[in-house]
């Protein structure tokens, strides 16, 4: 639901568009952090001049015409009450933790540091996401501004595409080229090399400024450094990757693993297919979306067969107890003493599973269940508990820990990585 401002009240909440609540410059206007009279905190944004007025109408159209993503920041509302047309403001979403270009610049700054291969990995598949929604949208959105300071972090430290003054969308359809009058426009080091004029517009200029922001992920330099020779990063990556010298684009604070050069090998090779110098030649974002869910998955794979976690889950029987349990076996506190003893045996070849129905035993690693198999469970097969059962009885003790020390190392290893990396896929992808 799109608000309507008064223009005194964003003034009060900016302190007069005070230099101290400066926050960033986009193309076409500068970014103030407001706080309102309900406390909330926003960003709002004021026309450079009065020719600049133009792009900040038109991203409020671009905007509205998109559906809400959490892909894209969100557009909350304007002022219809300025003094002249040319003070027209954009309240826009906050985000706290900067662009993309700041963390790269001081990658410390995030919990889970960009420095690490695994979180430029998923950064650059929430960017190809962010773009795919803009060229999937009815009417298609080209931005034509796509860099590293203007993708954003919220608080969670997610990801989403800000700035559409320079947008264009279409007037209905799904064609892939879009017709403007409009001149080209972008910003240099980004721009695609193609659109030299109006007509050449497409989605595709937009794939061009994505392979530039991910050769910026993985490199860790700048899309135009003039201190560095060739200036343009596309320049000095291109005859690296037709070489097959990818070691010598990787970022050298990026601590990556021999089992890893394979996958952000791949990545590198679509980054170069992206800026490919024909528009024909380059993949859609679609398909690029589809290829880095391939590559994570094959990742989080990668990891689980690196550290073998699930092998030290598997279950030994103990001659000295009845009760046959796995070298790690660890669970919460359980609901109440009796859940052990109330299930039922089951044959050897079976398995006895905790978390079937009625009271369970929570496994503090949520996806892994506890499995324990009974000694003697096919002598009770089909028959209540008796005293001779191989179940232990229920005792005091709300709390089961039996642990092999080498066990515990591998798997607080395989756990940590699987926390950082492997959670966002295994739970999927929010849309």
């Amino acid at each position: 639901m799109i608000e309507l401002f008064e223009y005194q009240q964003l003034l009060y909440a900016t302190d007069g568009f005070s230099s101290t609540r400066l926050i960033g410059k986009g193309s076409h206007g500068w970014v103030y952090k407001a706080i309102l009279d309900d406390n909330r905190v926003v960003a709002v944004k004021k026309p450079l001049s009065e020719t600049h007025y133009s792009k900040v109408d038109n991203e409020a159209r671009v905007l509205l015409s998109l559906r809400p993503s959490p892909l894209v920041v969100n557009f909350l509302g304007t002022t219809l009450d300025s003094p002249s047309y040319k003070n027209k403001l954009l309240v826009m979403e906050f985000m706290p933790n900067g662009s993309l270009r700041d963390l790269l610049l001081e990658p410390m700054l995030a919990p889970v540091p960009t420095t690490s291969w695994h979180k430029r990995l998923h950064i650059i598949t929430q960017i190809a996401r962010a773009v795919c929604f803009l060229h999937q949208a009815n009417p298609i959105v080209i931005h034509r501004d796509i860099k590293a300071e203007n993708i954003l972090f919220d608080s969670n430290w997610d990801l989403k595409l800000a700035d559409f003054g320079l947008a264009v969308s279409t007037c209905g359809g799904k064609s892939s080229r879009i017709i403007s009058s409009r001149k080209p426009a972008g910003t240099i080091g980004y721009l695609d090399p193609s659109y030299t004029t109006a007509s050449k517009l497409s989605t595709k200029s937009d794939v061009f400024s994505f392979g530039v922001v991910v050769l910026e992920v993985i490199s860790g330099r700048k899309a135009m450094d003039i201190s560095k020779s060739p200036a343009s990063i596309v320049e000095w990556a291109r005859p690296l990757i037709e070489q097959n010298k990818f070691e010598g684009i990787y970022d050298e604070r990026m601590a990556l693993p021999k089992w890893a050069e394979r996958r952000l090998r791949k990545v590198v090779e679509l980054a170069g297919r992206c800026v490919c110098a024909e528009q024909g030649m380059r993949p859609s974002m679609g398909e690029i979306v589809e290829a880095m869910e391939m590559e994570m998955s094959a990742c989080y794979l990668c990891c689980i067969q690196f550290f073998q976690p699930m092998k030290f889950l598997r279950f030994r029987r103990r001659r000295r107890s009845n009760f046959c349990t796995n070298d790690l076996f660890t669970t919460r506190q359980m609901i109440n003493d009796d859940d052990l003893s109330k299930k039922n045996p089951m044959s050897n070849s079976s398995y006895f599973e905790g978390s079937r129905k009625g009271k369970e035993v929570k496994d503090w690693v949520k996806c892994w269940k506890v499995r324990c198999r009974c000694r003697r469970g096919s002598a009770y097969k089909n028959k209540g508990l008796k005293k001779s059962s191989p179940i232990p009885k229920a005792t005091k003790h709300k709390r089961v820990l039996v642990l092999g020390t080498p066990s515990l190392i591998h798997f607080v290893q395989s756990f940590a990585l699987f926390e950082v990396f492997g959670s966002r896929i295994w739970k999927g992808v929010r849309v």
